[in-house]
């Protein structure tokens, strides 16, 4: 007669199925993590094109509080003179079909599509209220309106 010792340990079948189960956990975990990071990545994204929204309307803010003289052509251009009646600066969405570009003097004031640029004067263009949308790569936008008025209150 023999005797059946008991052995301690796993079989190979819990061992395999341990290791299958660890390899479920460690592939979800990953797939969580890439999933936080292209959040944050969105996020910083959008961030981002906040900022430079926000920057394009203080710059054009700035340089319509500093104009001896307006003028809106169209309801998408501002043009800016200084006191001797010379243009100063030209700010306008050039392009078309969602590729536009908000320029300065011919230069692009943001890196992002300019969806929108709007430019609504009040009567006797003392103030200008201002809306600027911008889109990103990836779809994501942002919109920024603003009324500004001039500083230098010139007869026109």
């Amino acid at each position: 007669m023999t005797r059946r010792t008991r052995q301690d340990g796993y079989t190979l079948v819990e061992f395999v199925v341990g290791g299958f189960v660890g390899l479920v956990v460690v592939i979800a975990l990953g797939h969580l993590l890439l999933a936080n990071q292209r959040s944050w990545h969105a996020g910083q994204e959008k961030v981002r094109l906040q900022q430079n929204a926000s920057q394009a309307a203080d710059r054009i803010s700035r340089a319509v509080r500093a104009a001896h003289r307006l003028a809106v052509v169209d309801g998408d251009e501002l043009r800016i003179f200084d006191a001797q009646g010379v243009q100063q600066i030209r700010y306008r969405c050039v392009g078309h079909a969602g590729e536009g570009r908000l320029r300065e003097n011919g230069r692009d004031l943001v890196a992002q599509r300019c969806r929108r640029f709007r430019v609504v004067p009040d009567a006797d263009t003392t103030s200008v209220g201002l809306e600027i949308e911008l889109e990103n790569e990836a779809g994501q936008r942002v919109a920024v309106a603003t009324r500004v008025a001039r500083r230098n209150q010139t007869a026109s």
